[in-house]
């Protein structure tokens, strides 16, 4: 399972600063993947469970735009290594989803 939990803390915004976690299917095995700043949103598996997209949005205060360049879509490997931005749309990319 592939969630985004909203935090709150020093430096974060509270229901803005989402970060990319991992869970196995009882949901007792909780793991962070990707941390909150910038905020990521919307991760997704991919079908041979090897990488997460997700969406990563500019960081809250730097002001939200509704077409922003500041959202993007990445993926990660399921252990959290080589993250890779995958868009760099002129107007922003909000969700990445697995053909």
């Amino acid at each position: 399972i592939a969630f985004t939990r909203v935090n709150e803390g020093p430096g974060l915004v509270p229901g803005l600063a989402g970060e990319i976690y991992i869970a196995n299917h009882s949901g007792d095995t909780v793991r962070r993947l990707v941390e909150a700043n910038p905020p990521k949103f919307f991760p997704e598996w991919s079908s041979n469970g090897e990488r997460i997209v997700f969406s990563v949005g500019p960081d809250p205060g730097e002001g939200l735009g509704e077409r922003d360049d500041r959202y993007q879509v990445y993926t990660v490997k399921a252990d959290g290594t080589e993250r890779q931005q995958i868009t760099q749309e002129p107007n922003g990319a909000h969700f990445g989803t697995w053909c």
